[in-house]
């Protein structure tokens, strides 16, 4: 069906419910991304393209694939947004500490994974994925106008 643009046409959806032209096509991409991919669609799009461009973490991808767990991107912060980070990742004997705060992180009350961006020792950039329930991590709910 094609549908004119005109808010004044109506559209007949259902049998008890009619709608304006203008309102179907939001209606219909809702209903769509509820259903059509697993989890959030960004974060969990983001951290499975890293994962499979680097080659690691096969079962996170998997989990992520299936839509059995869900993934974060932690690269926003406070002072910085997208273009300042400065958490720091640093060796320490056969584990990696992460210093810093990442704000805001889309679905990371539900993510199982975090993936993280941060500074290196020598003040490059790298990534690391880090389970959400690891030690050290925690997260508290931002209030947005919709909460």
């Amino acid at each position: 069906m094609l549908l004119d643009p005109r808010p004044e046409q109506e559209v007949d959806l259902a049998p008890t419910a009619k709608f304006r032209a203008d309102q179907v096509p939001v209606m219909i991409a809702c209903e769509l991304g509820r259903h059509a991919a697993p989890g959030p669609l960004l974060p969990a799009n983001v951290v499975a393209a890293a994962l499979g461009d680097t080659g690691t973490h096969p079962a996170v991808l998997a989990e992520l694939l299936a839509g059995t767990a869900v993934a974060a991107w932690c690269h926003a912060e406070p002072r910085g947004g997208l273009s300042g980070v400065s958490l720091e990742i640093r060796p320490d004997a056969a584990s990696l500490v992460l210093n810093g705060v990442k704000r805001p992180v889309e679905a990371a009350g539900t993510a199982r994974y975090l993936l993280v961006t941060g500074r290196d020792p020598g003040g490059g950039l790298t990534q690391v994925l880090v389970p959400a329930d690891a030690p050290g991590v925690s997260g508290t709910p931002l209030r947005t106008l919709a909460w």
